[in-house]
């Protein structure tokens, strides 16, 4: 049997990310992993485009474990990981799983219709164009996968490498004017605050300890707007570290801003959670925590 090939690494001219990224911006399954940019940059930045394989579940799908499509596919197309790679993401799964995918998981109420078309949706991808941020480089990576055997691997690995690289952009399409819309939410203001003033009664009433309150607003999609234009203008009015932009189709693409990580995974296994909210220290001594706890209240009527 021919030797399972190792990832092809290929250096490539560093560019801006979302620049590499615009000619792909319109493609369904297009990912942009994005570590923001005018200062606000984690270390690396990725491309993913063109799965070979794409998983979606929508919210009619009612099989137990709504995960189990996904983990035969990273089993059967697993890579190994490899210290000697110039970035820890090599390729493999990208995409979203949507909050309603709690409800097949937990013995929950019966869920509500959905707004969403889809609860999960992943492509798995062989070729990665990585982008180390702070030392500008960049390279594409490509496993050759699905291909099985070694030599033929190796021969598409190369194939799509330098297929992807010529295909990236160099300089940012202009982003449009500032687009006007008239935002709807989902709650009404006394609405919304009679729901706190619920919440505030369960948590006295011993109940809950916290509660995520939050809603849904919408708005009509401006004229001449595109998804990708939307996203510049949220880069470059909020880059963030752990930003993307997530093509899942070709009227549905996630665009996301956060300034947090909130868990990562090694190749070792190790599990680090690193979430912004909830992480003020807890005093030493009890009475320590009701002066923190009196602080934050008074903080909150000042605001």
């Amino acid at each position: 049997m021919t030797p399972t090939p190792r990832i092809l690494v290929e250096p490539i001219a560093y560019r801006d990310p979302a620049a590499a990224f615009a000619p792909f911006a319109h493609m369904p399954f297009a990912m942009l992993l994005d570590g923001g940019s005018q200062g606000a940059q984690a270390q690396f930045a990725y491309i993913a485009v063109e799965p070979f394989k794409v998983i979606t579940r929508k919210p009619t799908e009612t099989t137990p474990d709504p995960f189990a499509e996904l983990r035969a596919a990273l089993n059967a197309f697993h890579i190994t990981p490899d210290a000697g790679l110039p970035a820890p993401f090599i390729g493999g799964a990208v995409g979203f799983v949507g909050y309603e995918v709690g409800s097949a998981l937990e013995h929950l109420p019966p869920r509500k219709p959905p707004s969403f078309p889809l609860d999960l949706a992943f492509g798995l991808y062989d070729v990665v164009v990585a982008f180390d941020l702070k030392n500008k480089k960049a390279w594409v990576m490509s496993s050759g996968l699905p291909e099985r055997d070694g030599q033929a691997r190796t021969a598409r690995a190369k194939a799509r490498a330098a297929e992807i690289t010529a295909r990236l952009g160099e300089t940012l399409p202009t982003a449009p004017q500032t687009p006007q819309a008239t935002w709807t939410a989902d709650f009404s203001e006394p609405a919304y605050k009679q729901k706190i003033a619920a919440i505030i009664e369960l948590i006295r009433a011993g109940e809950i300890y916290q509660a995520n309150m939050t809603q849904r607003w919408t708005a009509p999609w401006p004229k001449d707007l595109t998804a990708f234009g939307l996203y510049q203008r949220l880069r470059a009015i909020s880059a963030a570290p752990f930003a993307a932009y997530l093509s899942v189709g070709d009227n549905l693409q996630i665009i996301s801003a956060s300034p947090e990580r909130f868990l990562n995974v090694d190749t070792k296994g190790q599990v680090e959670t690193r979430p912004i909210k909830g992480t003020r220290p807890r005093g030493k001594t009890p009475e320590e925590d009701r002066a923190l706890a009196a602080e934050l209240r008074a903080s909150a009527k000042d605001r």
